[in-house]
């Protein structure tokens, strides 16, 4: 597909007619973005039952894979080694205060 098909199809708003699955399965085969990002990215989240952070469209096909079962989700700091494999990954975090019990 071309820029301008991608463009012209996008106007058309043929996602909203679509379910979740229907916009993931054709929208993470086609790489120019035909829909608004952000209705992508949650079609693929509520196909998927799943949160999915950006940098895993990255790589479509372990999403197509996941959907079709081939693939289990990647744990979200494992995800995190697709933008850097050669790099260390730190998590910080904020303690939670204490609870108090009733």
């Amino acid at each position: 597909m071309t820029r301008d098909e991608a463009i012209a199809l996008a106007k058309t708003g043929w996602w909203r007619t679509k379910s979740p699955r229907e916009i993931a399965e054709f929208q993470l085969r086609e790489p120019k973005l035909c829909m608004d990002f952000s209705d992508y990215h949650k079609a693929v989240e509520d196909a998927l039952g799943r949160p999915v952070f950006t940098h895993e469209f990255a790589r479509p096909q372990w999403l197509l894979d996941e959907l079709a079962g081939k693939r289990e989700p990647l744990d979200p700091i494992d995800s995190l080694r697709m933008i850097a494999p050669d790099k260390e990954i730190v998590v910080f975090g904020v303690p939670r205060p204490p609870q108090e019990h009733p």
